[in-house]
């Protein structure tokens, strides 16, 4: 059909390009709200709502079933195995998903070593955006005590990734990385590393510039005068009063890049860099007449549910009594 879909392209671009302004005028009034209503609360001001309130369960025991419904539903779902048998399907319990699902037979890599992929993408992403994400954070904050106008321009910068989406990012690094050579993204296994940190880093940098923010600078004031030198105030005394909000970056960097499927569907296309969520995908997308099909994804969907709340429950025990509800 003559002149069918010609300008498709144009008017995904522009509104891509809306999309985008309107995000970044979000973004803005975000950092200027922040940065406007920043204060310290104390535990004692919060004190009040310490108690206990019986009734309270009446508004937190619905949202808890709705939270771990699905959860629930997608482990049923991997033990639970359709038949067909006279044009009927029944239903059997079994483990021949799990199996199925640990041997590869369904995906490109099995899903222990897909498991091992996200691991080790979510460990190498975590151990650099922390420190990334701190310089910036301590960088805006001390542009903001100098009352410097770049202070919101960075603080804005650094927000730049929650405007575009996980499928751009990734589309973007893949093709950057082309131009440069070709083959390294195929050859190059950390490559799926670099939209992760793109990402998560902008949580790292949300997280610890509130931490920034509400730190009482007396206490750097009085390490000074005890005589302690810069790296031994930083180790001596920020670091400890910092370690909530670390914690919580760590918790939200893995958490998101453990899960992160957009950029690593576009980046790691090659079998053997595959993470748990493509896998997910690459199960989900292949025809159901094999009825172990859609229970082998669950399986692997279960697998990913268990491994991120072991990360939570192990993170937590490194959490302080004192610390408050954190996460």
């Amino acid at each position: 059909i003559q002149g069918y879909n010609v300008f498709a392209n144009e008017i995904v671009l522009a509104a891509s390009l809306i999309q985008f302004a309107v995000m970044l005028v979000s973004l803005w009034l975000l950092s200027f709200l922040q940065q406007r209503n920043k204060n310290t609360i104390s535990q004692t001001s919060v004190s009040f709502a310490q108690g206990t309130n019986p009734k309270g369960w009446l508004i937190v025991a619905p949202g808890l079933i709705f939270a771990v419904s699905p959860l629930i539903t997608v482990i049923i779902s991997s033990l639970r195995i359709p038949t067909r048998e006279g044009g009927e399907i029944y239903y059997h319990w079994g483990t021949d998903a799990w199996s199925s699902a640990f041997a590869g037979s369904y995906s490109n890599s099995s899903v222990g070593d897909a498991l091992l992929n996200s691991i080790g993408y979510a460990s190498i992403t975590m151990l650099i955006a922390l420190p990334l994400g701190w310089i910036l954070a301590k960088h805006i904050h001390n542009l903001e005590l100098a009352g410097s106008r770049w202070a919101r321009v960075v603080d804005v910068l650094t927000m730049l990734p929650f405007a575009i989406s996980a499928v751009m990012i990734g589309l973007g690094v893949s093709l950057g990385i082309i131009l440069i050579d070709k083959w390294l993204i195929r050859d190059f296994w950390i490559i799926p590393v670099i939209p992760h940190l793109m990402l998560t880093t902008p949580f790292v940098v949300r997280i610890m510039l509130n931490a920034q923010r509400n730190f009482d600078p007396a206490y750097v004031e009085t390490g000074k005068v005890l005589g302690l030198s810069r790296p031994q105030i930083f180790y001596k005394i920020e670091l400890p009063l910092l370690r909530p909000s670390i914690l919580v970056s760590a918790v939200f960097t893995v958490a998101m890049s453990l899960g992160e499927f957009g950029a690593s569907w576009i980046v790691a296309r090659f079998g053997s860099w595959d993470t748990l969520p493509v896998l997910i995908d690459q199960l989900r997308s292949k025809p159901g007449f094999d009825p172990l099909i859609h229970p082998t994804a669950a399986a692997a969907a279960t697998v990913l549910m268990i491994t991120t709340f072991i990360i939570f429950v192990a993170l937590e025990k490194f959490r302080g009594k004192d610390d408050g509800g954190m996460f």
